[in-house]
């Protein structure tokens, strides 16, 4: 943790000055946890090393008033920390604020809770902060949920059967097969015997894998099982095209 300053100190020291607030520092300073004190009247700041991440590049929070570390966001911030302060708890998952911490304004995702401390005589003396970052999190849900979409609205225009692939082509990530080809609607490594003939993988894989390492479209013919499974109708032959997507790289505070 770094040097206390000199509000910090006059803080920790009334802190300390009550037996119940005492053991609240030790055991948020202690935490492996971002976890943060916010105490008094003016919500002066303290805070454990592990909620240093979640400050970033900011100023040292150390001593300064809660609502100035996060001013950029306070307007979202307020009400929860002034129902903290009416005694209410609050727990909210994947919160998103707009903060600076790294000279640029970012969305960012949080899931905390903000709880009431009561010094002894039971009234409400400040709160604690429990926090952990979510926001790797949420983009990664919400691209792929873009990514089904995409999927689901190209499948949609189409007659032809849709599918995607891991990069490498070991694994059928969807496919809908329209009634044509059985289904896959999870994850599936296992898909070459749902839809490929044995004897036809030497070639089928030699043409994915030179595709694969010219990143070019794979485009082949070859035999696919049915969905009836009938015995006069499981084999027939189609043409399959194969495009690799690169994922898009995101820039900071760009899109």
């Amino acid at each position: 943790m770094k040097p206390a300053s000199s509000k910090t100190s006059i803080a920790m020291k009334r802190m300390r000055a009550s037996s119940r607030c005492g053991t609240v520092v030790d055991l948020a300073l202690g935490s492996k946890f971002p976890q943060a004190i916010v105490w008094g009247p003016a919500m002066t700041t303290i805070h454990n090393d592990a909620f240093l991440p979640i400050l970033g590049d900011k100023p040292s929070a150390l001593g300064r008033s809660f609502a100035d570390v996060w001013e950029e966001a306070w307007d979202d911030i307020a009400p929860i920390a002034e129902k903290a302060y009416r005694g209410e708890s609050t727990y909210i998952e994947n919160f998103p604020l707009v903060i600076d911490r790294h000279g640029f304004n970012e969305t960012a995702y949080f899931t905390f809770c903000y709880s009431p401390i009561r010094g002894d005589d039971g009234s409400v003396a400040g709160m604690m902060d429990t926090v952990v970052e979510t926001t790797a999190a949420v983009l990664a849900e919400h691209g792929l949920r873009q990514s089904e979409a995409r999927f689901r609205a190209f499948t949609n225009a189409t007659s032809d059967v849709v599918y995607r692939m891991s990069a490498d082509w070991k694994e059928m990530h969807q496919l809908e097969g329209r009634g044509f080809l059985a289904d896959t609607l999870q994850p599936s490594i296992t898909w070459q015997s749902k839809y490929l003939f044995v004897e036809d993988l030497p070639v089928i894989e030699r043409a994915s894998g030179e595709a694969i390492a010219a990143k070019a479209m794979f485009a082949h013919e070859h035999r696919v099982r049915r969905a009836d499974g009938r015995r006069n109708s499981r084999m027939v032959w189609c043409s399959v095209r194969h495009q690799r997507l690169e994922a898009r790289r995101r820039t900071p505070g760009g899109h």
